[in-house]
């Protein structure tokens, strides 16, 4: 599998109902989607989704490498550091290999 286009966008997510938790009221978040296109058309999606306070990194840090990562992709680029983008990164290539299997990411 060869990736054609890496595509990253930041999104914003509504929750349908607010999460309470001891710092505080949830109602939406910020988080990076990331789309893998494959030569073939064959597409694979990741979400980078940090939560402030909850994660050490941002969506801005995420989205930076994840965009950095995407770049270097028509050279082979390496997996960041960035814990987040890297589980978007893992989703999307899992997620892109699963559709070209025929089957779901739970039974590759």
């Amino acid at each position: 599998m060869r990736i054609a286009e890496a595509r990253v966008e930041r999104r914003l997510l509504r929750y349908h109902s607010p999460i309470t938790t001891a710092h505080g009221t949830i109602a939406d978040r910020w988080m990076v989607l990331l789309t893998l296109v494959d030569e073939d058309g064959n597409i694979g999606v990741g979400e980078a989704a940090p939560l402030a306070g909850f994660t050490p990194e941002t969506v801005e840090a995420a989205e930076s490498a994840l965009r950095r990562w995407a770049a270097d992709q028509t050279d082979g680029g390496d997996h960041p550091a960035s814990v987040t983008a890297g589980a978007a990164i893992d989703s999307a290539l899992l997620d892109l290999a699963a559709r070209i299997a025929g089957t779901t990411v739970h039974r590759l």
